[in-house]
């Protein structure tokens, strides 16, 4: 079986007519069943289909560009984390290197 990552599909979401399945579609039926009102599930199965036939070539270029857009996200966000753990090392050292205690009135710092 063939994986349905990057494919069209009808109805994944309710709100979205047509989108391209970010994660295998068993996962999302899955989901259906769990979590869905009783009343919903036949309908919202029946309707989760692949679309057959080509895409207009706008359709399949945009989403090209979202996947180039999430590449970027996950990087700049794998940066950000990189950049957050950089300040927290930081921070810790200069708290470690400047801690100010009281002494008699006196603010003096720790060497």
């Amino acid at each position: 079986m063939s994986s349905s990552i990057g494919k069209a599909y009808w109805h994944i979401h309710h709100d979205i007519l047509m989108e391209f399945a970010t994660e295998p579609i068993r996962n999302r039926r899955r989901i259906i069943r769990k979590y869905k009102s009783d009343h919903e599930i036949e309908t919202r199965l029946r309707l989760l289909r692949p679309v057959k036939g080509s895409l207009p070539r706008v359709v399949i270029k945009a989403w090209a560009v979202c996947v180039k857009a999430g590449a970027a996200c996950v990087k700049a966000e794998a940066a950000c984390v990189k950049a957050g753990a950089d300040y927290d090392k930081a921070w810790a050292a200069y708290a470690k290197a400047w801690v100010p205690t009281t002494r008699h009135g006196q603010t003096t710092s720790r060497s």
